[in-house]
């Protein structure tokens, strides 16, 4: 119950903060779904969550028995003309076996409603390249 109201209460708390200086991904997202080793699209239980600031930062959040943790954050840009988004990953939790400091260009596409977005690209890893396919679906 405790992680459910954490949870609750930086949603409503962050919901104001968010400026439309860019409404496209401004606010909070959870991943939804994404591709694994062999190309199969899997469904993800609601437990990782992206926030996007008007100061383009990000903080990528996982939900733990522990509460919300930050897996990593940085900066953003997305360049709609070109239908691209660079993620720039500066800090990184302790706990995040697989991130990098890096900075990560990739392809990207909203759903008609806006309510949704696809990554997909290469990333940097520990083990080097990655191939990154991610659906993030609005909450707020």
């Amino acid at each position: 119950m405790r992680i459910f109201l954490t949870f609750i209460y930086l949603v409503l708390f962050t919901t104001g903060l968010f400026a439309q200086t860019n409404p496209s991904l401004a606010g909070v997202w959870k991943l939804s779904e994404f591709k694994d080793g062999n190309g199969e699209l899997i469904n993800v239980h609601p437990v990782f969550y992206k926030f996007f600031d008007n100061t383009d930062s990000f903080t990528n959040l996982s939900l733990r028995d522990t509460g919300l943790t930050f897996a990593h954050k940085g900066k953003y840009s997305l360049d709609v003309h070109n239908n691209t988004y660079t993620e720039t990953v500066v800090k990184l939790n302790q706990s995040n076996t697989q991130a990098v400091t890096a900075v990560n260009t990739l392809k990207i596409s909203f759903s008609e409603d806006k309510t949704s977005f696809t990554i997909e690209g290469t990333i940097q890893s520990v083990n080097g390249p990655f191939a990154l396919y991610e659906v993030w679906t609005k909450l707020d």
